[in-house]
């Protein structure tokens, strides 16, 4: 009798270890598939798709008679720098590199004041 409750003791043991292996293998595989979505983190855009997108945007919020030009698009760390042209002024503007926010000027926090 002892001999069948301790094999019962045991079989359970193994059930419960395999239950919990699979648990830990599906929740992995399911943080591992979040992540690769990009729900989790937005991919970066390349240089030039994060021109265009503001090029685009800018071009739509401005008179429909002008427009604005791509003179250069820099990585500035976290965000692209855009040196662009507008009816032949040039400006300084930046995007962030999911292409979600466009700011039309920055400032240096780096400097002094006044420099």
């Amino acid at each position: 009798m002892d001999n069948i409750k301790i094999n019962n003791m045991i079989n359970s043991a193994k059930n419960y270890k395999t239950v919990i292996i699979a648990v830990v293998i599906l929740a992995v595989v399911g943080v591992a598939a979040y992540f690769e979505s990009g729900l989790f983190i937005r991919p970066n855009l390349t240089k030039a798709q994060a021109a265009d997108i503001a090029i685009k945007f800018i071009d739509q919020s401005i008179d429909e008679n002008a427009t604005a030009s791509l003179i250069e698009a820099t990585d500035e760390g976290q965000v692209y720098g855009l040196h662009i042209e507008i009816e032949g002024t040039e400006y300084q503007s930046y995007i962030t590199k999911d292409g979600k926010f466009l700011f039309p000027n920055g400032f240096n926090l780096k400097t002094e004041p006044g420099n």
